[in-house]
């Protein structure tokens, strides 16, 4: 329970801080010092953010922190978490683990529920003078994500998968990593991604799975991206095998920092997988691989100065950075030096043979190849739905066939609402169909311009809506699904 005498206690030298507040308000644009009172705790908030403005100097972040302590100490537990963040990240003023640690204490109590999730996290690593204690973290996770905060959601979903601080509970995690997800936590998706892929906590579902990676990619997890790339690269659980998808998902993953993706997308480009080979744009993505720590570039950067595939042959760097990638354990590497023609700088090695191909990246998730289920052939009436993208924007058509079996094509122009589009199908009796309906209204829902969308060229009069990945991705599981149900009935769809 909060109290004065609670946030008392995490308090040192009020009397010193107090004075010291009042000395820097009242200036222009600031509330006057009779003004900051225990009673006007937002004005002096505002003061002591005006204070962290751009071009804040030392002195003006130390003051700012005496600010925040003094209004913590008249029972506000914002100004307790803001003291907590700047004593824990020690900008502008002193680094302070063990007082950042009260502060949260002292707001968590208070119950603000991102001070739990970061005195969570001291716990976890033992910070500040703190026993490491995955129990005590479990417990101020869960009351942080009870309070709303999603990232206390998602550290508690991860504390769940991993067993940490209690039982193992995979479907608890899917179910917290969700909430976190649908909160904004791009990497709350993707570990809700993985979840579905691997058939962890929850029935294994490819579609879903990459639903949830494009969500993740759209909040620039680097991660989602990967791995969405590679469902793309690989044609699982996405309705096409789309090479062209897959480089441009896996370089976004790239700048993100997901060195490997460098690494797959180099040997996309290298071997010519969306087309024309591309040596310098694959050798850019090795070495950037490379710097970015993963040994696997390194190799790949090194064949290429040995080749002299698109850029000047050097044999002395390809020497470095082969031993650079067995020094990273990297055993081919090894083999490798040896074949550059520079004996005298490598180990021993096999007699050179004809240049290697970049090597693969492992990937980091287990990939179940999904098996759907076999139609049911329920679509005899409504035989198929379809959604295409086209210039960012979304339209739909549908083809139905009559009672007399005669077939009839119509745009539903006269539509304003796309979610009313989805809720036409009738998905009561056929689980996986439902699944699929639900995810496309939810990505729709949340799309970020979402606003009873149908585009102009419709004449539906509503907003036009960008396509983010999310809601393509979403509406192409759900076309993919339509249309194994359409298949299985045997039914002449276009």
């Amino acid at each position: 329970m909060w109290t004065r005498s609670t946030a008392r206690s995490a308090m040192r030298s009020v009397a010193t801080i107090a004075i010291g507040f009042f000395i820097v308000l009242g200036g222009v644009g600031e509330p006057r010092a009779e003004e900051c009172t225990p009673d006007t705790p937002h004005a002096c908030l505002k003061a002591a953010e005006a204070l962290e403005a751009e071009g804040a100097t030392s002195a003006d972040r130390e003051q700012a922190l005496v600010q925040y302590r003094l209004i913590c100490e008249w029972g506000h537990p914002t100004a307790c978490v803001r003291a907590g963040h700047r004593l824990r990240n020690g900008v502008g003023v002193t680094h302070d683990l063990g007082a950042a640690a009260e502060f949260y204490r002292t707001a968590c109590d208070g119950g603000n529920p991102e001070a739990c999730n970061m005195l969570g996290l001291m716990y976890s690593g033992g910070e500040g003078g703190l026993t490491a204690d995955p129990v005590r973290a479990r417990g101020l996770y869960f009351r942080s994500c009870g309070g709303g905060w999603g990232w206390g959601c998602n550290n508690l979903a991860q504390q769940m998968r991993d067993g940490s601080g209690g039982d193992q509970d995979l479907a608890g995690a899917a179910a917290n990593f969700a909430i976190a997800c649908k909160g904004g936590i791009a990497d709350s998706c993707d570990s809700l991604g993985n979840l579905y892929w691997q058939g962890k906590g929850v029935e294994q579902d490819g579609l879903r799975a990459n639903v949830h990676y494009a969500e993740g990619c759209d909040g620039d997890a680097a991660w989602a991206c990967y791995n969405l790339g590679t469902s793309y690269r690989d044609g699982e659980g996405v309705p096409a095998k789309d090479l062209v998808q897959a480089a441009t998902l896996l370089r976004k993953a790239c700048k993100l920092g997901a060195a490997q993706a460098c690494n797959l997308a180099g040997i996309m480009y290298h071997d010519g997988e969306t087309g024309d080979k591309d040596f310098l744009l694959a050798f850019g993505l090795f070495h950037k691989a490379c710097d970015d720590g993963y040994f696997w570039g390194c190799r790949n950067t090194a064949s290429m100065y040995r080749e002299g595939a698109g850029i000047g042959q050097n044999e002395e760097r390809a020497v470095v950075l082969f031993r650079k990638a067995c020094d990273g354990g990297i055993a081919q590497a090894c083999e490798e030096i040896g074949e550059t023609g520079m004996a005298e700088a490598a180990p021993a090695a096999p007699a050179p043979t004809a240049p290697s191909p970049p090597a693969a990246t492992p990937t980091p998730r287990a990939r179940p190849t999904p098996t759907p289920p076999p139609g049911t052939g329920r679509w005899k009436r409504n035989c198929r739905v379809v959604w295409k993208s086209s210039n960012e924007l979304v339209y739909t058509v549908t083809m139905q066939i009559n009672d007399d079996g005669d077939e009839e094509t119509s745009l539903y122009a006269e539509r304003t609402d796309l979610l009313a589009l989805v809720n036409e199908i009738d998905a009561s009796d056929e689980p996986e169909l439902e699944r699929a309906r639900q995810t496309a209204l939810n990505a729709i829902a949340s799309a970020p311009d979402y606003d009873n969308p149908v585009p102009s060229f419709l004449g539906g009069g509503g907003a036009d809506m960008t396509m983010t990945p999310a809601v393509d991705m979403a509406l192409d599981m759900l076309w993919e699904v339509v249309g194994r149900r359409a298949d299985a009935a045997g039914e002449a769809c276009p």
